[in-house]
């Protein structure tokens, strides 16, 4: 039509509509993190080789992103999107040892974000990304010191 004013949207390097890339939960955690002033790095890494499309391997099965917090010392960081039960578990339960080995290190502390979709307000259409945030502690697991996860699931098999 004659007349009309069309909106352009800048374009990515890939040829998309700049609104059309998605943001991976690493990378919003990372741009939250420097918003605070932290300073952070991402420790999770892409492996061609493993299966036939690679897969994302964590540092120690449970960290994706490593922070550095004057206050609490050296934060480790999971981030997910939706899942957050799903990760919650992975660091509870299947990766347990390693969160427990992570915690008992003096000046370690273990998060994980999950980012959502919220309203900003109540029966509102606009939305914002916010995270679920989740700090964990040893006491998470309820183990004695000399106890360790995988001597208790061996037990647990036993019975």
């Amino acid at each position: 039509m004659p007349g009309r004013l069309l909106r352009v949207l800048p374009l990515h390097p890939r040829g998309l509509a700049a609104e059309a890339i998605a943001t991976s939960p690493t990378q919003r955690t990372i741009r939250a993190l420097k918003d605070q002033g932290r300073v952070c790095g991402i420790v999770e890494r892409y492996n061609a080789h493993v299966g036939p499309h690679g897969i994302r391997q964590d540092l120690f099965g449970i960290i994706d992103i490593i922070a550095l917090d004057p206050e609490r010392g050296v934060v480790g960081i999971q981030s997910c999107g939706s899942d957050f039960a799903a990760h919650e578990r992975k660091i509870l339960i299947d990766r347990a040892q390693e969160s427990i080995d992570w915690l008992s290190t003096p000046g370690a502390v273990l998060e994980l974000w999950g980012w959502r979709k919220v309203k900003l307000k109540r029966g509102g259409v606009a939305m914002r990304w916010q995270p679920r945030l989740r700090e964990f502690t040893l006491a998470d697991f309820s183990l004695s010191p000399h106890t360790s996860v995988r001597s208790v699931i061996m037990e647990d098999d036993a019975a």
